[in-house]
């Protein structure tokens, strides 16, 4: 999916996915009544690709500032499989509306996700963007960007790429390249879920040479034959869990292998406000080295409106942990006890309507 197999795992987990959608209890972070007023379903385009997505509006005088949510990575419907409501009404009684839509070749909209680089889809966010500035509900001046974990890579460069962005919000962005994004992923998440250290190494190897298939642009017969070697691995089948498509990962994985990102080099570009978040026990980024790189580059950027949190004993998706595995998450999903980090939904909530709420609106629209 990615340059590396890192980009098989840098989005919310099926497993996960579904237990947020049944199991999250963040009564405190919700807002009293539903504030909604209704969901608009509307249709775009980035270049030739007609894009589905769905504008949530609040029931607040507008026009509106607006968050465009952008997904990770694999494919996603515009709902983020269900995971957005609890942001939608909680941005919803913030004032602000909310804009997402299904990934390329998902739900409604044309196209193939799996041929996106990152500029394509930086790209894809500022048709977004310039679709959206043409909506009477919405606020030309006050359109930002939330995204979670590969979204944490686009957010930055779209900012980079044009002034229309006024701010981003990723969460756990990695602040760290594809390469040492796989290592770290392999070593912590399995480690987390109890995997031997023979088993981690295993997985290592089969990743360097995931990669190299990718980069060499292999015939899908060579990541079969690789496939085979594993197959029957406990390791193997845990890992594909996250794997939709093996053959659509393996072309996005190609695709990204040409482009190269830097994440550090697109930080240092960013001027609009920056609220980043991240959990202390993700253990798919390493967070306090990606807060680290956030500062050290954003001050170089001359960003002067910067805000960084790490939010302690939390997962990749903000949810309360205490080993940061996916297995522990699945059996809480199970028992009904997920829970998201206490100030996840708060904080973003008054950053926001400090900044960009109706106090501070822009004159002209």
């Amino acid at each position: 999916m990615f340059k590396t197999l890192i980009y098989l795992f840098l989005f919310t987990p099926i497993i996960l996915l579904t237990a947020i959608n049944h199991g999250v209890k963040a009564e405190e972070s919700k807002p009293k009544k539903k504030i909604i007023s209704r969901v608009d379903k509307l249709f775009f385009k980035d270049g030739k690709t007609d894009l589905h997505g769905a504008l949530v509006i609040p029931n607040t005088p507008g026009p509106h500032p607006v968050v465009i949510f952008v997904h990770g990575s694999g494919p996603a419907d515009c709902t983020g499989y269900n995971s957005y409501f609890p942001i939608w009404e909680y941005f919803a009684s913030c004032g602000f509306a909310s804009f997402a839509w299904d990934k390329p070749g998902v739900g409604e909209s044309k196209g193939d996700w799996s041929q996106q680089s990152f500029k394509d889809r930086a790209n894809e966010v500022l048709s977004a963007i310039q679709f959206l500035k043409s909506q009477n509900d919405i606020d030309s001046k006050r359109i930002g960007l939330w995204g979670i974990s590969q979204g944490g890579w686009i957010l930055p460069l779209a900012a980079s790429m044009s002034k229309d962005v006024a701010f981003i919000i990723p969460v756990s962005g990695p602040g760290i390249g594809a390469k040492e994004q796989d290592i770290y992923t392999i070593e912590h998440q399995l480690k987390a879920d109890g995997f031997s250290e023979k088993e981690i190494e295993q997985a290592k190897d089969f990743m360097v040479s995931f990669n190299k298939l990718a980069q060499d642009d292999a015939s899908i017969q060579k990541l079969s034959e690789l496939i085979d070697k594993f197959k029957d691995d406990a390791w193997f089948k845990f890992i594909s869990q996250a794997v939709n498509d093996w053959e659509k990962s393996f072309a996005f994985a190609k695709k990204m292998a040409k482009e190269n990102y830097d994440p550090v080099a697109v930080l240092e570009k960013v001027k609009c406000p920056v609220l980043a978040i991240w959990g202390e026990l993700d253990m798919l980024v390493p967070a306090q080295k990606s807060k680290e790189i956030f500062e050290k580059a954003l001050k170089k950027a001359g960003n002067k409106d910067v805000t960084l949190k790490i939010f302690p004993n939390a997962d990749h998706n903000l949810m309360l942990t205490k080993t940061g595995g996916w297995k522990e998450q699945e059996q809480k999903s199970k028992e009904g006890k997920l829970q998201l980090a206490p100030g996840y939904f708060e904080l973003m909530g008054d950053w926001l309507k400090k900044r960009f709420g109706n106090k501070e609106k822009s004159e002209n629209k």
